[in-house]
């Protein structure tokens, strides 16, 4: 399978539970980043702090699906193709360290099933 990422940082596949960080797989970006246009309307203030809704529109930067590829992208750009896209994925079962940064994840999640 070719994993493809979509994403402009490298995707940390670690180890499931009990095997050692070395084992950790990195998954570099592709240097095509999938995007999805926003547009945002200002509804409001909330303690003097400005409230907008965020609408998501037209995704960018996304190959045609291609057999024995899937691709890493964000939750948006996967949420706005769910129904028509089923070889996206978004990193899924987040480690994080001591701070709470996120140093990788053990799993990849799917918004649609495969047909």
């Amino acid at each position: 399978m070719n994993i493809i990422n979509l994403t402009p940082h490298d995707i940390c596949i670690l180890p499931q539970s009990g095997a050692e960080l070395q084992n950790q797989r990195i998954i570099p970006p592709s240097g095509t980043i999938a995007r999805c246009d926003t547009e945002e309307v200002h509804c409001g203030t909330i303690d003097g702090i400005p409230v907008y809704h965020t609408t998501y529109g037209q995704v960018h930067g996304l190959p045609e699906s291609k057999k024995g590829s899937v691709y890493i992208v964000s939750y948006v750009v996967a949420r706005a193709l769910a129904s028509s896209r089923h070889d996206l994925v978004i990193p899924a079962g987040f480690e994080r360290d001591e701070k709470g940064n996120i140093i990788g994840c053990h799993a990849f999640s799917v918004l649609s099933l495969p047909q």
